[in-house]
């Protein structure tokens, strides 16, 4: 387009074009693969290999192969210790059944026991199950009383 002065003027561009982002990102992670599955055959060596044959090799200098067993397996014992405490806060966390926090308010759209009728749709809408059938359910036998704990 030209102007009064019949200078050519460019138009702007809509939306600002982005620069591309670089691969520093890509390039970071695939270097990492790499060490770890590198850093893992090399602790399979050190770990299976005998003393002998690495001195032999002129390796002199490595970990005592204590930690080859017992890094394993602190990490195993480290991963159920988490899962199992993790479930332990759940527990500590769970309000009673007397809590003022189990009740139902006016927002509750409680399960009731009305019949299907054919011309209802194929699912039901999502409704509260009140405390005492859950407790029912779960924890009755078929003679109304509850269940003796096993030792």
């Amino acid at each position: 387009m030209e102007t009064a002065s019949g200078a050519v003027s460019h138009p702007r561009p809509a939306l600002a074009i982005e620069p591309v982002p670089t691969a520093k990102g890509e390039v970071a992670g695939f270097v990492l693969w790499i060490a770890s599955y590198v850093s893992f055959v090399l602790f399979l060596l050190w770990a299976f290999i005998p003393e002998r044959i690495l001195h032999r090799a002129g390796v002199y200098y490595y970990p005592s192969k204590y930690w080859a067993l017992s890094v394993p397996a602190y990490l195993c014992s480290t991963f159920v210790f988490i899962i199992l405490f993790y479930i332990a806060v759940n527990f500590c966390m769970t309000n009673p059944l007397q809590s003022r926090f189990t009740y139902t308010d006016k927002f509750s759209v409680l399960m009731t026991k009305k019949p299907r009728c054919s011309n209802m749709v194929d699912f039901e809408e999502i409704r509260d199950i009140p405390l005492p059938v859950i407790n029912k359910i779960l924890y009755q036998t078929k003679s109304g009383t509850a269940s003796p704990k096993k030792n």
